[in-house]
């Protein structure tokens, strides 16, 4: 009799420890993911061609990356291997001239250019290139749609070089819009605009201004998750610094209202100036770079990998 209370005793106990560690389980949140570093050191792959010295866009779509040359250079996209920056295939577009080309996104069906660099702040013929994705591959040269927009609050084109907050060079696809974020020359912050993926002649839509404290170069969506990513650097010359900003958890696409971080990635006489920047479904991705030449400084055109996966 004794021994069986005694079997009887230690089954309760363990049914109150069992129940007390399921009751801790439940309550307990289960971590996932770490902090978000201030700074973090990119992936190196490889220096780019000279024929892509001025890299000043990426994206990705069926496992190749695409990049492009900015202002004045040929009007063609080039595709490369992620995972050593070879040129694998060149596509002219051959109704659209490179007059500033900045910026590219996608949505299932079509690759977008962003030619709305504008330096002197005295452009009236900003515009975005749409190819479809099915003709990159078929092709060499292809045809473009037209999207022409012109911003709200600018009432004054004089020519203002690098002193004005109307030069872009970041945009994506998303929500059947283009989501446009500004290199803001006379403040360090960017301007959020949005304009429709339709022919014709748009009036940006403002959304909102955010103090980036530096010159946005490139910007992306997480489709899965909705994460957004901005790269840029500060306006310190050959001693400016590359960063990103990190935005999830926003409420109706107001962006700058939610979780935000800021990484700063390096010295950009080490990576060159980064321009181009693609997020994948697992938040891993590539930075590409473009060439820096000032004085006796070269700094060659770069593509990196990163893999935010473990934090954001």
């Amino acid at each position: 009799m004794r021994k069986y209370s005694q079997k009887l005793k230690f089954s309760i106990v363990f049914l109150f420890v069992l129940f007390l560690s399921c009751e801790k389980k439940e309550e307990d949140p289960i971590p996932v993911k770490g902090p978000v570093p201030s700074t973090y050191s990119l992936e190196f792959i490889s220096e780019l061609h000279d024929e892509i010295a001025e890299s000043s866009a990426l994206i990705e779509f069926n496992n190749t990356l695409w990049t492009l040359n900015d202002n004045g250079n040929e009007n063609i996209l080039y595709q490369l291997d992620p995972n050593n920056g070879s040129i694998l295939k060149k596509v002219s577009i051959k109704n659209a001239e490179n007059i500033d080309w900045e910026s590219m996104a996608q949505s299932p069906e079509h690759i977008y250019i962003g030619d709305f660099g504008n330096n002197a702040g005295n452009r009236e013929d900003l515009v975005i290139l749409k190819i479809k994705k099915s003709e990159l591959g078929a092709f060499d040269e292809v045809s473009a749609e037209k999207i022409f927009f012109s911003y709200p609050d600018q009432n004054n084109f004089n020519p203002t070089f690098q002193n004005h907050n109307f030069d872009c060079e970041a945009f994506f696809f998303a929500n059947n819009q283009f989501h446009l974020f500004t290199k803001n020359w006379a403040n360090n912050q960017t301007n959020y605009y949005t304009v429709p993926d339709m022919q014709g002649n748009h009036v940006a839509d403002f959304k909102e201004v955010f103090n980036v404290s530096g010159l946005i170069t490139g910007a992306d969506i997480n489709r899965s998750t909705g994460d957004i990513i901005l790269l840029g650097y500060t306006n310190a010359g050959v001693s400016s610094q590359s960063f990103l900003w990190l935005f999830s958890d926003y409420p109706d696409f107001n962006i700058f209202n939610g979780e935000k971080y800021k990484i700063t990635i390096g010295n950009i006489r080490d990576l060159g100036q980064t321009e181009g920047v693609f997020i994948k479904d697992d938040n891993s991705g590539w930075i590409s770079s473009e060439e820096i030449v000032a004085g006796a400084l070269r700094v060659s055109p770069k593509l990196f990998r990163f893999d935010f996966k473990n934090f954001f």
